[in-house]
């Protein structure tokens, strides 16, 4: 048995009056998905955040593959070290940390206008250069999401409270600043980081060209080294994650799982989807599962565009789920696919909810009710509803709870 595990990050979502209260995924046409939902699909809902737990990708990724986020979540920042192969030592706290837009003590844009590989490089290799001396290190990742070490921190990160920029678009950031033990640590670094970003070349070209400048850091996500449950010990099975983000990959990379880099992934609409296609099913004639990871609806959610969301919806539709399914039927005579979406990003609040996401399972073995369409309505009038989201790969390889 194959299977294949696809998700739409941030792809469900809530109606929405200028859909005439229908949610993108209801408003979006998606006959693939659709066709899925009536080939005796099983169809439900999942809470991939437990509650009292913050609505992230890292704790719904951590749900997805088995972990339950109260247990196993040693801050977002070491999972993404993990897939840039940044080996953290003991005592050692990583940080994700974003280039960003700052206007007018507002946080303008959280990914300094989705900036480019190459200019965020020289960008965080300036940050290096810098600060390598005091003991704080910067790596490159993809675009506009980094990674900072403290390799002999000065403080407790436990009790640092730091705030994911996506969350606070257009916000005034002085409630949002780091707070707790190291604050002022980590605000004198911001300073000084905004005053070296400021008139950088590349900065002063965008601002030219009418882009948004990475005129400062923001740090978030901070923890310690990653030791998380390997995937082959409690399910017997060996995968593969297809996708253009670090977090995906490194909580992958954590439980076991090998990443697969596909050229021109960006994550955003002009990613590779076919790429990423091909790479999924090609890595399933070797191993048990491939986990397939799209983030254009997330960050289209994030910006606000409702236009930019359906859109994403509608590529995920048509240029990931109708070929893969394709290919699943032409190469595997037994296969199983689960499309779901990790956590809702709400076009409305531009971030991230903990509420209940919609899932579908089909293929070999699989012999549900079906549904009409595969939508969030649709999902709730199953009556099928999975509380410990930890669990829903489980059900995904082996059963269906009674």
């Amino acid at each position: 048995m194959k299977y294949l595990l696809i998700i739409g990050d941030g792809m469900a979502d809530y109606p929405i009056p200028e859909l005439g209260w229908k949610t993108p995924l209801e408003a979006a046409p998606t006959p693939h998905l659709d066709s899925l939902a009536q080939n005796q699909a099983i169809m439900g809902m999942v809470r991939t955040i437990p509650r009292g737990v913050k609505a992230a990708s890292d704790t719904a990724f951590l749900s997805i593959l088995g972990c339950d986020p109260r247990e196993h979540h040693p801050g977002r920042g070491p999972l993404e070290a993990i897939n840039l192969g940044i080996d953290l030592q003991d005592g050692e706290v990583a940080f994700r940390v974003n280039l960003v837009t700052l206007s007018e003590n507002k946080m303008a844009d959280y990914s300094a206008g989705h900036i480019t590989d190459e200019e965020a490089n020289t960008l965080i290799a300036l940050l290096q250069e810098n600060f390598s001396p005091e003991g704080i290190f910067f790596y490159p990742g993809k675009s506009y999401r980094n990674i900072m070490v403290f390799k002999k921190p000065l403080f407790n990160w436990r009790k640092l409270v730091t705030v994911p920029p996506h969350d606070i678009l257009d916000k005034t950031i002085a409630p949002y600043l780091p707070k707790g033990d190291g604050d002022k640590i980590l605000l004198n670094l911001m300073e000084r980081a905004g005053n070296l970003l400021l008139n950088h070349p590349i900065n002063k070209t965008r601002v030219d060209l009418a882009e948004n400048p990475a005129n400062n850091i923001w740090p978030w996500g901070q923890g310690e080294k990653a030791r998380l449950p390997l995937f082959r010990d409690r399910f017997h099975l060996e995968g593969v994650t297809v996708s253009a983000v670090d977090i995906v990959k490194g909580i992958g990379k954590a439980v076991g799982l090998e990443a697969i880099n596909v050229p021109g992934a960006t994550g955003y609409l002009d990613t590779n989807y076919q790429g990423k296609v091909d790479a999924a099913i090609t890595a399933l004639k070797k191993v048990d599962l491939a986990i397939l990871h799209i983030e254009a609806p997330d960050e289209t959610s994030h910006s606000g565009e409702t236009k930019l969301k359906i859109k994403a919806i509608i590529d995920f539709d048509r240029k990931v789920v109708g070929p893969a399914i394709s290919a699943l039927q032409a190469e595997f005579p037994e296969y199983r696919v689960m499309v779901m979406s990790d956590h809702i990003t709400s076009l409305r609040q531009r971030t991230h909810t903990p509420d209940p996401v919609p899932f579908l399972i089909a293929g070999t073995g699989v012999n549900g009710k079906g549904a009409p369409v595969f939508s969030e309505k649709e999902a709730a009038a199953s009556r099928i509803y999975v509380k410990e989201g930890w669990k829903i790969i489980n059900f995904f390889f082996n059963s269906w709870p009674k």
